[in-house]
């Protein structure tokens, strides 16, 4: 084998070999020999480019390898420092031993407890735990696992938690739907309101919408979620017409300072025929396209987060209204990722206190 194909060989290597250290033991050799014979001799640098390494890695190899033997010679001892390729090996993998960082799952043990409590006990998701976990100063970004590695964790088993705990890990089949007849808007439609509503930017504007239960029931759940917060709130209603709506969201409004609720959004129900009228001059009231649930998404949202409690199919009438006070709780006490980390009602009263404190 030429020089230039042996040295080609040994470059793929990251680190020295067994194989290498013994061709480097015999290279030593020859040189020393080539020494005591006063002829020249091949210096550390040659060794190197033969090898296909740098300088600096054959003087710490030699330096690593090195023994001190015992020799007899006349009845005297000598000691002599040489060479040996099968100390340097035991050597270099000690080291790599000791070298070796622990797993990032060891790292982030204390992280892991945590966050496997939260997703198994509050229902939490683990984009949200890291986030809040962050957010709140309870762990330092050394002390946490990415979000990507996090489900890598959860599928390989290392925490309690399963796929079935995590219930934004489904992938939802799209529905194939029909084209419908347009339908008449009630009032303002939702192309007027204004722009600063459309992009969150003002606080005090909500989206309303009713959650039914068993077919045919008369009992339902109204709705309301504040668009920049995403606060929501429910009200328990016997009847789903726009009479017990009025009524109930009438309550609602009395239980905040004026302006707090400033717009309202609404679909095309029955049940939502007398809000522009009923609240004129009091709140602005526009209503969505017909069939187009996105444009009132963040109450979609909130709503199909309700169903997480209430199946659809079921009747609103086997949950009583501290039930519906206590997932309603659950949710806004939540913390959101678009929210940075904070709780629905964090963010609410927070832009209460500030209205409050304008108006004082």
């Amino acid at each position: 084998m030429s020089k230039t194909n042996f040295t080609r060989k040994y470059k793929e290597s990251k680190h020295l070999t067994l194989a290498i250290r013994i061709i480097l033991s015999n290279l030593i050799k020859e040189a020393e020999k080539c020494k005591k014979k006063k002829l020249p001799f091949m210096s550390k640098r040659t060794m190197a480019k033969i090898l296909g390494v740098s300088p600096q890695t054959v003087l710490n190899e030699i330096k690593r390898g090195t023994v001190r033997t015992k020799q007899k010679v006349n009845n005297k001892v000598k000691y002599k420092d040489e060479y040996s390729p099968i100390y340097g090996q035991y050597v270099y993998e000690t080291n790599r031993i000791k070298s070796h960082n622990k797993s990032k799952s060891e790292k982030v043990k204390e992280f892991l407890e945590y966050a496997e409590k939260l997703i198994l006990e509050d229902k939490l998701s683990p984009d949200v735990v890291i986030g809040r976990a962050l957010a709140m100063g309870i762990f330092t970004k050394e002390e946490v696992v990415c979000v990507n590695t996090l489900y890598r964790y959860i599928d390989e088993g290392r925490l309690k938690v399963k796929n079935i705990d995590l219930k934004e890990k489904v992938r939802r089949k799209k529905r194939k739907t029909k084209p419908k007849e347009n339908k008449k808007i009630l009032g303002i439609s939702i192309d007027e309101r204004p722009a600063h509503i459309d992009n969150r930017e003002e606080f005090g504007h909500f989206e309303i919408d009713t959650v039914h239960g068993k077919k045919g029931e008369s009992t339902c759940l109204l709705t309301l979620t504040e668009r920049k917060t995403r606060k929501g709130i429910v009200v328990l209603i016997d009847f789903k017409d726009s009479e017990s709506v009025t009524y109930a969201l009438n309550k609602i409004m009395e239980k905040y300072p004026p302006g707090i609720i400033k717009s309202i959004t609404a679909d095309n129900g029955a049940e939502f025929s007398t809000l522009g009228e009923y609240f004129l001059n009091v709140v602005d009231v526009y209503f969505a396209h017909p069939y187009s649930a996105f444009e009132r998404g963040g109450n979609e949202n909130f709503n199909k987060l309700i169903r997480q409690f209430v199946p659809k199919g079921t009747s609103i009438d086997d949950y009583n209204r501290q039930y519906i006070e206590n997932i309603v709780d659950i949710i806004n006490n939540t913390p959101r990722r678009i929210l940075g980390y904070q709780t629905a009602n964090e963010a609410f009263n927070k832009e209460v206190r500030a209205i409050i404190k304008q108006s004082a």
